[in-house]
Formats: C-alpha cells, structure tokens, sequence
C-alpha cells in the first residue's frame, strides 16, 4: 500500500464517525425545520383550565410523553430531540401548570418555559406559631404531606421570626424556601422602618417579648399597655405570669383548659415559675406587637384580667387586681 492509500484510510477512519453523527441529524434537522416553518397545531383539546403538574425530579423525556398523551404536543419524540439540539432540555421547573388552548408544540414550550408555575396565595395572620403556620401552607397545598415534617423541624429554630404577611408560594414548595422568604420579610419590614432594640437586648428578646404581648391581646390599642405592664415587672423583677407562655410549654398536652397544676409545671416557658423571659417566642408576633414592646405605653399597671369581652381591667395594685379577678372570674 502506497502512502497516498495510507493517508486516505487514516483520513476515512478519523471522518467516518463525523459523517455517521451528521447522516443521523440530517432527519431531525429537517423535521424541525419542517415543524417551526408550519406552525404545525397541538391539537389540543382538553379543559382550557386544565392543570399540568411537573413533579420534582422528573425526566425531560417523561414530562413530553405525559403532555403528548394528553394530546398538548404532537411528537415527544421530536419535542425532544428540538430541545436537545437547542439546548433547553434544563428548561423545565417543577410545579403547576395552567395550560392554554390554540398553542402550537414550539409556542407551548416556550409558554411552559416563560411563564412558570402557578402560584398560590396564603395569608398567615399574626400570633401563629410555626406549627400554625405549616398546617395552613399544608391547607393551601403549598406544603405537601412529605415536606410537613420538615417544615416543622427546620422552623421550630425560627419561631417568632417569620412575618405574618400575605404571601404567593407554587404548591409543594421547598420549606427551606418558604422558610427564607418568610424570615427574609421580617428583616426587610425591621429595616425598613429602622427598628432596632433597645440597648443591652437582642432580637431574640424583644421578640420573645413581642410574642406574649401578641397573644395576650387582640385589641389594637391594648398592646402597648400590656407591653408596658410586662416591662413594668420586668424592672421590678416580678415574674411575667403569663397564661399563653405556660400553655405554649405545655404543647400537645394543652387541652384547652389550663389547670393549676400547669401553672406549678417548672419548664422554661412557664412564666409562673420562672423569673424574666421564657426560652423563646411563643408565637409570631406583627410588627405592630413588636412596636408595642420597643414603644411601650408609660404607666405604673403591673396586673391586668379580661373583661370577656376581648380586654383587660388594669390594676396598680395586687388588692386592685384581686377584686376585677373575683368580680370577672365569677361571670364566668
């Protein structure tokens, strides 16, 4: 064999498989171009709110052949072979789907692609504690039955600091990121109306505090005197006694009714028995109830008892207070 002959086996061997990749993409280079310049139609013909759902973790190929068996696309197959020579097989997200009819299988794709999952609105009112919290976004459908769990272990850290807001999560949406949004909101708010503790106390603390004025009132202008009655028997170094602290301790065995034997529990949320704050917030409180504790109403109350009717009685004095409990306690 001459050493032209060798040169074109080296050259034939060396191009062979080039020309073997080019002959197969001839066929799929064709049918797309066939496919983009026809505006070919998907057909498509079912329920215009018909919902598509992406679970996590699935397939490109799975994701074309439930929307072809649904009757969205026309090919998977060439659906998918578009979006490999395109490079967009990494363009789909997990989540819901609301479909439109009249699309072709290009402009569906470029539709699923742009304008992502639905997303749902919760609203989480203030004084929820986590658990609360994660039982509505389960509601909701935001939080699936699997990521509940999760939920609950990764945010009992952040009790007292997620914002009660109005939010727009997609369903099943990771805890880890409903938590950070969630957190994330009640820095911003913090920061945005330049909120800081006073000096020689955290965050940590003035929440904490927040929480039990939030709990021990839904009456708007009640907030900054109870703030200023816990204040009060903070400086006089005087137990908190605060039934709400006492309950949150007593968790899944509150049964709805607290009894004297909770207030002599020792545990580090009941405040009966306990001097100066609990372990950590007992809820989430709203910014007004944090407010309430770094703007405190100045007066001399240290007690106050509900009314039954949604407020308190306040009282200067024990004997004061003594006489509203046994006047209100026996309307009871």
């Amino acid at each position: 064999m001459n050493g032209n002959k060798k040169l074109y086996f080296l050259v034939f061997g060396l191009l062979s498989p080039l020309f073997g990749i080019v002959l197969s993409l001839i066929p799929i280079t064709y049918s797309l171009s066939y496919w983009r310049s026809n505006n070919v139609s998907t057909d498509y013909n079912v329920a215009k709110e018909s919902i598509f759902s992406i679970k996590k973790g699935t397939a490109v190929k799975k994701i074309l052949e439930q929307l072809e068996g649904i009757k969205a696309i026309h090919s998977a197959k060439l659906a998918y072979s578009y979006l490999f020579v395109t490079k967009q097989l990494n363009k789909f997200r997990s989540g819901e789907y609301r479909l439109p009819t009249g699309k072709t299988t290009l402009e569906l794709l470029e539709y699923l692609f742009t304008t992502g999952p639905i997303v749902y609105k919760v609203s989480i009112p203030e004084g929820k504690t986590v658990k609360e919290i994660a039982l509505l976004l389960r509601e909701a459908a935001i939080l699936s039955e699997e990521s509940l769990a999760l939920f609950l272990e990764r945010g009992q850290e952040l009790e007292g600091q997620l914002l009660p807001e109005t939010y727009h999560f997609e369903k099943e949406e990771s805890p880890e990121k409903i938590l950070k949004i969630m957190s994330q909101a009640l820095k911003e708010k913090l920061e945005q109306q330049n909120l800081t503790p006073p000096e020689g106390w955290t965050w940590e603390q003035i929440l904490t505090l927040a929480s039990i004025v939030e709990k021990e009132t839904g009456v708007a202008e009640e907030r900054e005197i109870i703030a200023g009655v816990f204040w009060n028997r903070l400086k006089k170094n005087m137990k908190l006694q605060s039934d709400p602290t006492t309950i949150y301790g007593l968790k899944e065995r509150f049964d709805g009714n607290l009894k004297k034997k909770d207030l002599q529990e020792l545990n580090e949320y009941n405040t009966y028995m306990i001097s100066g704050l609990p372990k950590g917030p007992i809820c989430n409180p709203g910014i007004a109830a944090i407010k309430a504790v770094l703007f405190p109403a100045e007066h001399k109350y240290l007690f106050f008892v509900s009314s039954n009717d949604g407020r308190h009685i306040f009282s200067e004095s024990y004997d004061q207070h003594r006489h509203w409990v046994n006047l209100y306690q026996r309307k009871k």
